[in-house]
């Protein structure tokens, strides 16, 4: 009797050495500048670079500046696939296809009989109603004309989160950046 339980001891004790030893370091070894939630103590959590932390933010360059606008549900999938696998010739791709769009005022269809000020009275509607300003042309809508977007660029951002430290904030930090702009002759 008194042979097994030596046996059992010797095959338990080196385990229990190891896991106790494994905790240490741990412990020792932790970072203690971050909160637990995010990485502090044993590093539970402390990756927030996932998909469902990523994002993408699409804005076109106009003579008046940068205007921020949704992607249009015709590049939804383009958009998660870049979300999943960050990769900036795909992210280069969707910036110039979004750029060969034709740009409108949200409200365009209501305002295409009205006058010239439609543009700016269909960007302060939208903007009342906090959606995007401008969205693309639909195939069944007429011409534009004179009340498309002149757009010279577009940038998009693939926007990840990350915890700062020092403010406890989560703030979010390009993770890549493309930028399309038009050649000097338009295209």
């Amino acid at each position: 009797m008194r042979g097994k339980i030596i046996h059992w001891a010797a095959l338990l004790t080196v385990p229990l050495l190891f896991l106790f030893f494994v905790a240490r370091y741990s412990v020792l070894h932790a970072r203690q500048d971050l909160s637990p939630g995010v990485g502090g103590g044993l590093s539970v959590f402390s990756d927030l670079d996932t998909r469902i932390n990523r994002s993408i933010r699409v804005s076109l360059l106009t003579e008046k500046g940068a205007i921020p606008v949704r992607i249009p549900s015709a590049f939804d999938s383009a958009a998660t696939d870049i979300t999943y696998l960050p990769d900036e010739e795909k992210l280069s791709t969707l910036a110039s296809s979004l750029l060969q769009q034709t740009w409108v005022p949200t409200a365009y269809n209501t305002f295409v009989t009205s006058s010239t000020d439609t543009a700016s009275q269909a960007a302060d509607i939208a903007v009342q109603t906090l959606e995007s300003p401008y969205r693309t042309l639909r195939a069944y809508e007429p011409d534009p004309g004179e009340l498309a977007l002149a757009v010279q660029g577009v940038r998009l951002e693939l926007l990840t989160l990350q915890f700062d430290a020092a403010t406890n904030n989560l703030i979010a930090e390009p993770l890549l950046v493309s930028t399309v702009t038009r050649d000097s002759d338009g295209n």
